[in-house]
């Protein structure tokens, strides 16, 4: 958590928008080269459609944050919004690398399992034949995949916290005040996130 808490710093102090950008995109990055090494199919429109979504989610979430940080921290806070927005691209870098850990115990305990996804794309299969391709797979024993899932719900929790570590570190950094205040904040915050991301997405559900 030290590290993660001197990375929100630099992001927050610096302003550092570059290195905010690359966060942003790096858990794209990492699904195209996934998508690419095991042959999976990569639709352009639909993945810059994401891109652009996840842009204007991070802006408007950024935005709402640094309107909370005003209204909760008062109007002496030391903030800006370009210092929110960069410091909030910390949560695009933790996604990324859990998803990667969830990729890797996959890829590990499920032999061949990409590679059958990847053979079927593009087929109408029904349930009966679903259940024949994932018989198929060399599945682990009851108790192993009660690991694996219980190991893939650990590193799903881990990063969660991480998250709220991240609005936490913004709202201390903004204005230094109580653990329970900037607990309090980082809980309106995460509330804050749920709501703006759920508002953009029915939003573009009525547009398309």
């Amino acid at each position: 958590m030290l590290g993660l808490r001197s990375l929100v710093e630099s992001q927050f102090t610096g302003s550092r928008l570059g290195r905010a950008v690359l966060f942003f995109l790096l858990p794209t990055i990492l699904w195209a080269v996934f998508s690419l090494a095991f042959a999976l199919a990569i639709n352009p429109q639909g993945l810059a459609l994401s891109i652009g979504l996840g842009l204007l989610s991070w802006v408007a979430i950024s935005l709402a944050l640094f309107v909370l940080v005003r209204l909760f921290k008062g109007k002496d806070a030391k903030v800006r919004f370009s210092s929110v927005l960069a410091a909030f691209s910390v949560n695009y870098l933790i996604a990324a690398v859990a998803g990667l850990f969830v990729i890797a115990l996959i890829f590990v305990s499920f032999p061949g399992f990409f590679q059958k996804v990847s053979s079927l794309q593009g087929q109408d299969l029904t349930q009966e034949q679903m259940a024949s391709v994932v018989s198929s797979l060399a599945l682990p024993g009851d108790a192993m995949f009660f690991i694996i899932f219980a190991a893939i719900s650990l590193i799903l929790l881990g990063a969660g916290i991480a998250c709220v570590a991240v609005l936490y570190r913004i709202g201390s950094l903004a204005k230094e005040t109580s653990r329970f205040s900037n607990l309090v904040f980082a809980v309106l915050s995460l509330g804050i996130i749920i709501g703006v991301d759920y508002a953009l997405r029915a939003i573009l559900g009525l547009l398309l």
